[in-house]
Order: structure tokens, then C-alpha cells, then sequence
């Protein structure tokens, strides 16, 4: 059941047909500016209804309804509905384009701080190899925990992985090995 616009218009107290007015020809500005939405036409429909809801019965009412209608006549002239599909598409692209961007800058991120903690494990080790070869349990601790630590954060992946994996158990087992002691990580495994 569709309800019209008079009837409408007759259930609320009318609008100010001067904002209406006003309304009307921001839309046909905007709509000069970019091509309008479907709905942005629709509403300035509605509100030509309402503009002559509201100047019944004013002497002005003709110049008003006049300029309402030369507004709306911009609006719907400016309405490209193939334009403003391409217009949304566009926009989605450059959303897809800047989400890839971001995830691309997230990857590098994330590959230059492997980088750096790769480093910073290849420098451990080596502390580590040269603990290995004192009889200070507590330096070797110390870098044996800073190197369990580093690889909790990087974990085994990339190039240099394995090779730093082996180094790291061939130096930890030489240190264990050295100073007589079972090592207290294989007693964990």
C-alpha cells in the first residue's frame, strides 16, 4: 500500500519552504561538483513534494515551487547511474590497492625485523660458540638464555635457520659436554 507524498506531507507540521528551497539547491550544487546517488535523487524528489506541501496557500508559491523544480531538474540532469557505479568502483579499487599496500609494507616490516633479530641470533651464537669454550657456567647461561629467548621471538624460518639451529645445539652441547653436566634442555625434551 503505498502511501502518497500529500498524504504525507498532511500527518507533520509542513517544513520551511525556504530551507526546503535551500536543500534543494545545495543538491543541485553538490551534484554539479560530482555526479549524484540514486538516493541523493530520490531525496530531492521528496523534497519537492514537501516544498509544495508547504506553499499552499502562500502568495509566492509558484516562484517557489518554480526554483524547486529548476533545482531538481539539475539533480536528475547530473544523475549518471553508469557513472556512479564507476565512481564506487573506483573507490573500491583504490581500497583494494591501499589494503595490498599495507599488507605488502606489513611483510617487509615484518621481514626487515627478521633481518634484524637474525642478526642479532647470528651474534648470540657466536657469544655463545665463544662461552662454550670458558667453564663459566653462568656466562654460558646468560647467553644460552639470551639465544632461547631471541629464538622464542624469530622462531627457526628463514634462509639461516637451520644453520643457526645446528650451530646453536653444537654449541650448547660442547659447552654441557665440557663442563660434565647433562644439558638441562634435552631434560626438558
Amino acid at each position: 500500500m503505498a502511501i502518497s507524498g500529500a498524504d504525507v506531507a498532511s500527518e507533520r507540521p509542513p517544513a520551511d519552504a525556504d530551507s526546503i528551497i535551500a536543500a534543494l539547491e545545495r543538491a543541485a550544487v553538490a551534484a554539479s561538483a560530482s555526479p549524484p546517488s540514486r538516493k541523493m535523487v530520490g531525496m530531492a524528489k521528496r523534497l519537492l513534494v514537501e516544498l509544495r506541501a508547504s506553499c499552499r496557500g502562500r502568495a509566492d508559491a509558484k516562484p517557489m515551487i518554480l526554483r524547486g523544480r529548476a533545482a531538481l531538474k539539475e539533480v536528475e540532469a547530473a544523475y549518471r547511474p553508469n557513472e556512479a557505479d564507476v565512481t564506487k568502483d573506483t573507490v573500491s579499487a583504490e581500497r583494494r590497492a591501499a589494503k595490498a599496500e599495507t599488507a605488502s609494507r606489513r611483510v617487509a616490516e615484518g621481514e626487515e625485523v627478521f633481518a634484524q633479530n637474525a642478526e642479532r641470533m647470528r651474534k648470540i651464537v657466536g657469544a655463545l660458540i665463544a662461552a662454550s669454550k670458558t667453564e663459566d657456567p653462568s656466562r654460558f647461561t646468560v647467553q644460552a638464555t639470551l639465544c632461547q629467548q631471541i629464538w622464542d621471538e624469530i622462531g627457526p624460518a628463514g634462509a639461516e635457520g637451520p644453520a643457526l639451529t645446528r650451530a646453536y645445539r653444537k654449541a650448547t652441547a660442547a659447552f654441557w659436554a665440557k663442563a660434565g653436566v647433562p644439558d638441562p634442555g634435552e631434560a626438558e625434551k
